[in-house]
Parts: structure tokens; C-alpha cells; sequence
């Protein structure tokens, strides 16, 4: 995991409303600069009906150079903080770019997770909400299923089990 974060950040965890007010906020710069992306994670579940804990923003994005200048641009668009342009294109091999906002938000970027999941292969499972009258591109209860039933973390183990049960309880 790569970090890039800029010591202005804190450590105080933001609540699910400062999230979502983020989350507003990115999915409207990502729109305007033509980034491809789907928000999954704890946030993307939260709008599904579970609520966990979660303290940061996780999106998968198309993987590409091109589009990685579009994020850089965006965030920097967002936050005015120069830490995000160091980004490269060598750093689209990290599994996670975890980025501390200046204004304490985390923002995990994601272009593949393990070897079965980017966004080419989770783009059927997208989704768009309507939050405050803005589109957010969300990743489907299926695709959340399909990103956390293989995996070893306890969270995403007790994700799956409530993924499961609600995708059966709603289909019958």
C-alpha cells in the first residue's frame, strides 16, 4: 500500500454524514473530469442498508495513465493539496493508494483487487444512487458479494454474510 498523506491530516475518524458530504463532492469532480469509477467499501454498503464502521472513502477506478491524471487533477480540484500530483503511473501497480485529504477524509484508490476484480470486470455490477439529487456510481450488492466472499478479512467475511442473506431474503 502506498501512502500520500500530508501532515495536515488528523487521526479523528470522520463521522457517515462528513463521508457522505465528501462523497457528494468527489462523485461530482469524478463527473466532470471523466473518471471512471465505482465507490465500494463500507460507504457503498452503508447506501445499501448496512451500516459498519468505516472511516475512509474506497473507490476502484479504470486503470489507466490517463486516468490517473484525471484523479490527480480532481482531488487536487478538491483539496489544493500538491502531495496528490506525485502520483505516476508506476503507482497504478499498488493494490491500495490510501490518500489523507487535508481535511482529515482518507480516500483509498483502487485500480484491481487481488487478481479477479477491476473495474472492466465490476463495471456490470455498477449501480447509480441518487444522494441529495447527485448521481454517486456504486458498486451493486452483488458486486460487494462478489468482492468479499473470497476474502480472509473478518470484516469483509461478516460483509458477505449480510450481503447473502439480504440478496436471498429480497429475491424470494
Amino acid at each position: 500500500m502506498k501512502q500520500t498523506v500530508t501532515e495536515k491530516n488528523n487521526s479523528i475518524p470522520l463521522g457517515y454524514n462528513d463521508l457522505l458530504k465528501e462523497l457528494l463532492i468527489l462523485a461530482d469532480l469524478f463527473e466532470k473530469h471523466g473518471i471512471k469509477y465505482v465507490l465500494i467499501g463500507g460507504v457503498a454498503l452503508y447506501l445499501h442498508g448496512m451500516f459498519r464502521y468505516t472511516e475512509d472513502l474506497d473507490f476502484i477506478f479504470l486503470a489507466s495513465t490517463e486516468q490517473l491524471e484525471r484523479i490527480k487533477n480532481a482531488l487536487y480540484t478538491a483539496y489544493g493539496d500538491k502531495d496528490i500530483l506525485s502520483l505516476s503511473s508506476e503507482d497504478l501497480s499498488y493494490p491500495v493508494i490510501r490518500y489523507g485529504a487535508p481535511n482529515g477524509v482518507t480516500i483509498d484508490i483502487m485500480f484491481k483487487i487481488g487478481e479477479h476484480a477491476d473495474y472492466k470486470t465490476l463495471e456490470q455490477f455498477i449501480e447509480t444512487k441518487t444522494i441529495n439529487y447527485k448521481p454517486i456510481k456504486v458498486l451493486s450488492k452483488q458486486g460487494l458479494l462478489f468482492l468479499k466472499e473470497n476474502s480472509l478479512r473478518p470484516n469483509d467475511r461478516q460483509d458477505a454474510l449480510w450481503l447473502r442473506r439480504h440478496l436471498s431474503h429480497h429475491s424470494s
